[in-house]
């Protein structure tokens, strides 16, 4: 143990605490996020991809409606096949022109950098994976113009 604590400022009291059951996904639907962290990541185990893909892993807190507060995350892989997607999701959040989308970004760091605080609509799904039996699984990217308010407040089907 620190020499900086003793042990009754490290104690803990649950009186009155109830227990968190975790999280659940966000229920089908649109939502209105903002990009609040990202940091630089590799894939770690086989896969579609080699081990040591590297790829931007994003960070998103929806900012209306029921759920607010929640978070999501999703990855672009640095990968040929990967590359438009992140375009479709820069382009959503307005922070680059077409002209720039048309030309080399430069580094995977400036173009993190630059996205944090952006806003754009998604289109989440519950998802199912091997290890997660429920997660929110990102479908599409729009533009924050595109969203017209809370999914919680109307349909939330995923048919076209």
């Amino acid at each position: 143990m620190s020499d900086q604590y003793t042990d009754e400022e490290l104690s803990v009291d649950f009186t009155g605490v109830e227990g968190a059951a975790g999280f659940k996904p966000l229920p089908n639907g649109s939502y209105l996020l903002q990009v609040t962290d990202w940091e630089l990541t590799e894939t770690k185990n086989p896969g579609k991809l080699p081990v040591g893909t590297p790829g931007l892993k994003w960070e998103f807190t929806v900012i209306d409606g029921d759920h607010e507060d929640r978070k999501l995350w999703t990855n672009h892989w640095l990968t040929a096949t990967s590359f438009p997607y992140l375009k479709g999701f820069l382009a959503a959040t307005g922070e680059y022109s077409e002209e720039e989308l048309d030309g080399p970004l430069g580094k995977a760091t400036d173009i993190g950098d630059r996205i944090v605080n952006a806003e754009a609509k998604i289109t989440a799904k519950v998802g199912i994976q091997r290890k997660n039996p429920e997660y929110n699984e990102i479908k599409r990217f729009e533009p924050a113009s595109e969203y017209k308010g809370p999914s919680a407040s109307g349909n939330t089907s995923m048919m076209p």
